[in-house]
């Protein structure tokens, strides 16, 4: 599982689906007493990191994933999002935290999904840069939507969490979370 899925992801970002910049996040995983490990993501999400990612947690059973992001590569993404579904890792956006495309992919694949009070889960399409400015990118968006699909979403969900343009974005809150039928704690 763990080849296909960085198989798939490196087929993706060769073929020019996804954004990247220069910039990796910091993937920092710690013990945590009687409760697993913890794993902090901060920083901006690249395909690098979804490697690094399995790398790091390939050996643990329980965690819980920390995350803090404005973004990035959505295959990075999708990746450490699957990952995460995998293992049965549960998923926390902490209070008045900002999690951002590329970010809030990954939250989604949490087996359990909390966010804190204020906390700011963002979506929008999935795009790539045409002419320096970002346009839809309706393969990375089948494949974002497909991955949607694995975690359970409805159609519903779905739709709203891939409708914003690019340069838009549509603001997960608790309540909206229950409107479209994403289950969440906290």
């Amino acid at each position: 599982m763990l080849k296909s899925l960085v198989c798939t992801a490196l087929g993706l970002w060769l073929a020019g689906m996804f954004s990247t910049s220069v910039q990796s996040a910091d993937i920092l995983v710690s013990p945590s007493p009687g409760a697993g490990s913890l794993v902090r993501i901060t920083g901006q999400l690249e395909f690098v990191d979804a490697v690094t990612f399995l790398r790091k947690t390939g050996a643990l059973k329980e965690a819980v994933v920390l995350l803090r992001s404005p973004g990035g590569n959505a295959a990075a993404g999708v990746l450490i999002g699957r990952a995460i579904r995998k293992k049965g890792f549960q998923t926390i956006v902490p209070t008045s935290v900002k999690c951002i495309s590329a970010c809030a992919l990954a939250w989604l694949g949490g087996a359990r999904r909390f966010m804190g009070e204020g906390a700011r889960i963002g979506f929008h399409a999935a795009y790539s840069l045409r002419g320096g400015r970002p346009a839809r990118h309706s393969s990375a968006n089948t494949h974002v939507v497909n991955y949607m699909r694995q975690l359970g979403l409805s159609s519903r969900a779905i739709a709203r969490l891939v409708h914003a343009s690019p340069g838009g974005m549509y603001w997960l809150t608790r309540r909206s979370a229950r409107d479209i039928g994403i289950k969440i704690g906290f």
